[in-house]
């Protein structure tokens, strides 16, 4: 019998009879129906009846009935919203139930918040350790409730595929004030659980805790450390939300399925373990609109000893935004084979305009064959008060197809140091076959190099504009050659090419020359790398605007190698060639050479013979009489014109643009070297 059919009975005989809103279901049958008429706690009858039928004997009803799953509704008399102020803890959940507040008449809950909701569940009169909802068995959802001032947490959840859905845990029920629970809002250490759509702020530790053994679950289109609308913060004291050995937890999705995890007391997302975690589609450190900071006060996303994160994603609905955090955008310690790909770190979710970091964009150490960006789905990294990029500690990642200091579009979005800071890691890449990355407007170096690091190789990469060098070895500043390259530093101290000209225009097709001479080690191959740039650094080494081609030589046994080569593309005169050399069987990359000015390709014009007339042959028979006629005199040709001569039209300079070109194919001039 269900609770709309009883509540046609007269009263004074059900309560004579002391019936139960709705019977209980055996094996195999639908769930019974509780109506929620009161506010009371814990209620003076033995069980739900349309007399009174409070919360926590809904729940009660609906562990002692079957298992098919019940529905607790609310219909509380009244406009609300309804305080349940609870003088007991609340039993636990054992039995699969919907707890619908969304059923109370007048409340409403849309894609995000901010939401109307009727029902309150106050914990603030409970001692002890009490916990708001706890939920031990599978098949639950807990909707349209706001919970708070628990002494622990807001809902802990035990169970499997259980979900917990437009809320607001550790607020008012307007979303605006902070009535936070004690300790967390909701820890999950079930399976395969889904928190979605709730506003999780205000609570005193972290915003969601998923934790061991707990895998698979899914947090997504939360508010979490912000009001209903996102554009204040009512800060969780600990992490927005925490991973802790829950493997294959995902926070986000795609672009609707995103969070706001923003102003927290530490980290927007705290990542402890739990391979295989993916974060993404979700803005973390700006308000709602992505328009305007609104700081977590650690990093944005912050993993440790994990190995296997996906931050971001290959398609733009699963990028980040991680910006105007307190700390880095990103941290990774001890974090191995993360990959980070996709983002806006440091910039407005426009991606047109600075709102960094208060530490790099990404920040690394002791960390381990990392990705960070991909040609097809690329970081722009922007804006941060330290650098965009900065590894330590660390061995064999790649930097590739990023963005670091200048917008999508190529307006300044520079970093407050350098582009990219490497300090004694080793074996890492930055561009290379994978991706060029464009490195420019940084206050200071593109690329750092400092300590004890080696086989760090810079290939393929634009770097342009930056405040001093394009690449810097320390110490800081031009490091000169030395003869033979037998000093030792950061990457070896690699010597770089000395370019002795460079020249290009039309020779029948677009050609440019370059000539040059390498020393360094002794009979070992080098990869020369070529570089055209609109102008000249100001230290007059570097940098290298478009990367242009490559060419492998090898050093003779004084350590010396010269090159002439000829490439089919054209450089303006007046622009500027330079170079670097990388060793090929210890990656080590040299700062860029001095720049040299491309002067224009002089033409040679071929000389043409001047042709010789074929004389009148004379007839040996006696002819005939004729008048004698007037000879007109034969035409001298005009001699063929040489190929300076010949009308080519100029074809259009090949534009010195801020995306880099990588490895253009290499045309060798017959008897070039």
């Amino acid at each position: 019998m269900s609770s709309r059919t009883l509540f046609q009975i007269p009263i004074v005989f059900l309560a004579a009879l002391m019936l139960p809103v709705a019977a209980a279901a055996g094996p195999g049958a639908p769930g019974a129906v509780f109506t929620v008429n009161s506010t009371a706690d814990p209620g003076v009858l033995p069980g739900c009846t349309v007399v009174e039928c409070t919360l926590h004997e809904a729940i009660e009803d609906a562990n002692a009935n079957g298992p098919a799953q019940d529905l607790i509704q609310f219909g509380i008399p009244g406009a609300g919203p309804h305080v349940i102020n609870l003088t007991t803890p609340l039993p636990d959940i054992n039995r699969p139930v919907i707890i619908d507040g969304l059923l109370q008449s007048g409340a409403s809950c849309g894609n995000t918040p901010p939401y109307t909701l009727k029902i309150v569940v106050n914990g603030n009169g409970l001692g002890g350790g009490a916990t708001g909802l706890t939920i031990n068995g599978s098949n639950t959802r807990i909707q349209g409730l706001v919970i708070q001032r628990f002494p622990s947490h807001g809902v802990r959840v035990n169970g499997t595929g259980n979900i917990i859905n437009c809320n607001y845990i550790g607020t008012n029920s307007g979303g605006t004030s902070d009535f936070g629970n004690g300790d967390t809002g909701v820890m999950i250490y079930g399976n395969s659980n889904i928190i979605s759509r709730n506003l999780v702020s205000g609570n005193n530790s972290v915003g969601i805790y998923l934790g061991a053994p707990g895998s698979g679950n899914i947090v997504q289109r939360n508010f979490v450390g912000t009001n209903s609308s996102g554009s204040s913060a009512i800060p969780n004291g600990n992490a927005g939300v925490g991973v802790v050995g829950a493997p294959n937890t995902t926070i986000g999705g795609v672009t609707t399925e995103g969070n706001v995890i923003s102003g927290n007391g530490l980290h927007g997302v705290s990542v402890s373990g739990g391979a295989g975690t993916q974060v993404s589609g979700n803005i973390l450190g700006l308000n709602a609109a992505g328009s305007a900071k609104l700081a977590n006060h650690g990093a944005g996303v912050s993993v440790a000893g994990v190995a296997g994160i996906l931050i971001g994603g290959a398609t733009a609905n699963l990028r980040n935004v991680i910006s105007g955090n307190d700390g880095a955008g990103i941290m990774l310690l001890n974090a191995n084979a993360a990959e980070i790909y996709g983002n806006l770190i440091g910039l407005n979710a426009a991606g047109t305009a600075k709102l960094g970091n208060g530490g790099s964009g990404i920040a690394a150490s002791g960390v381990a064959n990392n990705l960070i960006g991909l040609a097809s789905a690329p970081n722009v990294i922007g804006g941060n008060d330290e650098s965009g990029i900065a590894i330590s500690s660390g061995t064999g990642s790649t930097i590739q197809g990023n963005s670091i200091g200048a917008t999508a579009a190529g307006g300044n979005a520079g970093n407050g140091i350098y582009g990219i800071h490497i300090a004694y890691a080793d074996n890492n890449t930055v561009g290379g076959a994978g991706g060029g990355n464009t490195i420019a407007f940084n206050s200071s170096d593109g690329i750092f190099i400092n300590g004890d690091s080696t086989g760090n190789t810079i290939a393929g990469n634009a770097i342009y504009n930056n405040g001093v060098l394009g690449i810097d070895l320390d110490p800081g500043g031009v490091t000169l050659n030395d003869a033979g390259d037998g000093d030792s530093g950061p990457n070896g101290l690699q010597n770089f090419p000395v370019l002795t000209s460079a020249k290009s225009g039309i020779d029948g097709l677009p050609r440019t020359t370059v000539q040059g001479t390498l020393n360094s080690q002794p009979g070992q191959q080098y990869r020369i790398e070529f570089f055209s740039s609109t102008s000249c650094d100001s230290s007059g080494y570097g940098e290298g605007q478009r990367p242009r081609a490559v060419l492998d030589v090898t050093t003779d046994g004084s350590g010396n190698a010269s090159f002439s080569h000829i490439w089919a593309f054209l450089v303006n005169p007046g622009h500027f060639m330079t170079a670097t050399a990388t060793r090929i069987t210890t990656g080590n990359t040299s700062e860029f050479s001095e720049c040299i000015a491309v002067e224009p390709l002089v033409q040679i014009p071929t000389s043409t013979p001047t042709p010789t007339l074929t004389p009148t042959p004379t007839s040996t028979r006696m002819p005939t009489a004729t008048p004698t006629s007037t000879l007109t005199p034969t035409r001298t040709p005009t001699p063929t014109q040489g190929p300076l001569a010949t009308s080519t039209p100029t074809p259009t300079p090949t534009n010195e643009g801020q995306s880099p070109l990588i490895y253009m194919p290499l045309i060798v001039a017959a008897g070039a070297q």
